[in-house]
């Protein structure tokens, strides 16, 4: 639990960026904090360098030392983003009012209008993983590592479309964000 926050934030702070078409950011963080949880697996898993050996609780720590590395990483980029003229955006500004504490009722019902559904489907989805990873790991270490290997082969294929899919979601929604619907269609489009 204690890596909880530093591994959800940077996610958020991705989809933030992507949304104002910055995914270099999140990539540079990213990357980092593979390196840095890669380092660290060898370091703790193994006991290396001074390091004590911890096994699976190593590579746990490693985890969150890495999801923490991205977590101020993203923090940073969020905090010091440069906009045209090479300014400081700063556009996370928290400014606690009795008028923008209330919630906002009809955006709200607009957001869970279509969240609820997403989130439906991820839960049923993610359910059925487990039950499916369950069922996989009860044949035996050698057949859940060869799934693994598998699945990992085959989210890599997912890539391309995945990429087309976040460039044509930031561009159709800096289209509409500027009132080009017609814009947002073409992006759209383009990206199917």
């Amino acid at each position: 639990m204690l890596g909880f926050v530093p591994t959800i934030l940077p996610i958020t702070i991705s989809a933030l960026l992507r949304g104002i078409g910055d995914t270099r950011t999140s990539m540079r963080y990213n990357i980092t904090a593979n390196f840095i949880n890669i380092i660290f697996n060898y370091l703790l898993i193994y006991g290396k360098l001074g390091f004590p050996k911890l096994g699976v609780a190593g590579a746990a720590i490693a985890t969150v030392i890495g999801n923490s590395a991205a977590f101020a990483m993203a923090m940073y980029a969020v905090l010091r983003k440069r906009g045209p003229g090479n300014h400081v955006v700063n556009f996370l500004r928290l400014r606690f009012t009795s008028r923008n504490c209330l919630p906002n009722l009809p955006m709200l019902k607009r957001i869970l209008r279509i969240g609820l559904p997403s989130a439906a489907e991820q839960i049923a989805m993610r359910a059925g993983m487990l039950m499916y990873t369950l069922t996989i790991t009860a044949l035996g270490t050698r057949v859940f590592a060869a799934h693994q290997i598998v699945l990992t082969v085959l989210n890599l294929s997912f890539v391309n479309g995945q990429a087309f899919g976040i460039a044509a979601t930031s561009l159709s929604g800096q289209a509409l964000g500027r009132g080009e619907p017609e814009a947002a269609k073409a992006c759209s489009a383009g990206a199917s």
